[in-house]
């Protein structure tokens, strides 16, 4: 009980400074009568729409989990899986948002879909394939509409540039990794099992053995979604659209805060690209 209070305290604290930090930022270079200003001529229409499309956005989510649910449990399609996977996708977006790189939520959704008698084995197949599915689909989006805006990213918006060709990179890499999962998972476990082994070597990690141990559980996991969702391959493509439409709904959100705020000139699909 000790434990768990010192434990409440110290995340108390981080909340605070946080909040702290956060308005020393905020309030640095504003004025507080400036800021009231611009609340006050807020459109309140755009953030309606604002609002609208993370409700859309959360409604699709709900719905693909559902989809995920029914393909790996086994279970109907009914009332019950449709509030697990809201409960999924809230309680997730929630503890995605309050952890590094969102590292939070998909243990906490394990957990939920645990407690309402979805196995960890079943519960782990539903969150890797939405996952594998959101991450081909935002980086084939990503790709795409950089192809389409490169001229204007390297010409108007050169500050950022860098770290939008870092930030494809990474992603690419990512889908070269979930690209051997489907089509070379042994090629995928030789190249990760020689990664190993050289860190070890080089004293950057330790316990090769058990680091491998990890790595084969962890690409079995993968390999088991994959290989269902290669199995019903009309309800994949579905997923695919749904996951691209999720995307251009969530995108557009910061699109009707900059409208709400007056503030024209810029196109949607460029605020999209961003």
């Amino acid at each position: 009980m000790e434990k768990n209070s010192k434990k409440h305290i110290l995340n108390l604290i981080g909340i605070l400074l946080m909040i702290l930090i956060t308005s020393k930022i905020i309030l640095k270079n504003n004025e507080i009568s400036q800021i009231f200003n611009i609340l006050s001529n807020i459109n309140i229409k755009y953030i309606v729409l604002a609002i609208s499309c993370m409700i859309i956005f959360w409604i699709l989510e709900t719905g693909m989990i559902s989809v995920l649910v029914t393909s790996f449990t086994g279970k109907n399609y009914n009332i019950k899986t449709i509030w697990i996977s809201i409960k999924t996708t809230l309680i997730g977006q929630y503890y995605s948002n309050i952890t590094p790189f969102a590292s939070g939520g998909q243990p906490v959704q394990l957990y939920i879909m645990k407690k309402d008698g979805i196995s960890l084995s079943n519960g782990t197949a539903v969150l890797v394939s939405k996952f594998l599915l959101f991450q081909i689909g935002v980086t084939l989006y990503c790709i795409i509409l950089s192809v389409i805006k490169l001229n204007w990213i390297i010409s108007d918006i050169k500050s950022v540039s860098y770290f939008i060709f870092i930030g494809l990179i990474i992603n690419f890499t990512g889908l070269s990794f979930i690209t051997l999962l489907v089509f070379k998972p042994k090629l995928l476990s030789r190249i990760i099992y020689s990664i190993i082994k050289n860190m070890c070597k080089i004293n950057i990690i330790k316990n090769e053995d058990e680091k491998k141990e990890k790595a084969s559980k962890f690409i079995k996991e993968y390999e088991t979604s994959i290989n269902k969702l290669k199995q019903n391959k009309r309800t994949t493509l579905g997923l695919f659209l749904v996951t691209f439409i999720q995307l251009t709904v969530f995108f557009s959100i910061t699109f009707f805060i900059y409208k709400s705020l007056g503030l024209s000139g810029v196109a949607i699909y460029k605020i999209i690209a961003l």
